[in-house]
């Protein structure tokens, strides 16, 4: 009788610790980004004193390591190219500095800010405006991220 007793007690010892062993909790899933800044943006600029000209072709790829090379069109046909670095906010304040690699259009730097929506996909409310070696041209411009 004591053997089936303590038989009974280890019996009921080993259910009650399995059963109330502690599960690791799964961790809810992480949803990606849908529109990650790092990709190819396209869209247009214009610009601010020559509405009457329209829009242009503009595009900025965005680089993992924050360098951006940026391409621009005007109506002459010519697209020329501009690279630097860029920057991210926690409030999704998008800048950038840009410096023109194309020695056709001369040497000049501008200063590039957007707001930054991963969810639309897109960089609005862009301005630029050349900080050396350009005029006092300024302009906006809207992208959306195409890759």
């Amino acid at each position: 009788m004591k053997k089936n007793l303590l038989f009974s007690v280890t019996l009921a010892s080993i259910f009650f610790m399995v059963s109330c062993s502690k599960s690791t909790p799964t961790p809810p899933a992480v949803t990606p980004n849908p529109n990650p800044i790092v990709g190819l943006w396209v869209g247009a600029y214009q610009v601010t004193d020559a509405a009457y000209r329209g829009t242009y072709y503009y595009a900025f790829n965005l680089f993992a390591d924050s360098t951006i090379v940026q391409q621009g069109g005007d109506s002459n046909g010519v697209i020329w190219t501009a690279a630097g670095t860029w920057s991210l906010s926690a409030d999704s304040a998008f800048t950038a500095t840009v410096s023109s690699t194309d020695i056709s259009q001369g040497s000049w730097t501008q200063r590039l800010t957007a707001k930054y929506d991963s969810s639309a996909g897109t960089l609005s409310n862009g301005a630029w405006r050349y900080i050396s070696g350009g005029s006092s041209v300024t302009g906006t411009f809207l992208l959306k991220r195409v890759q």
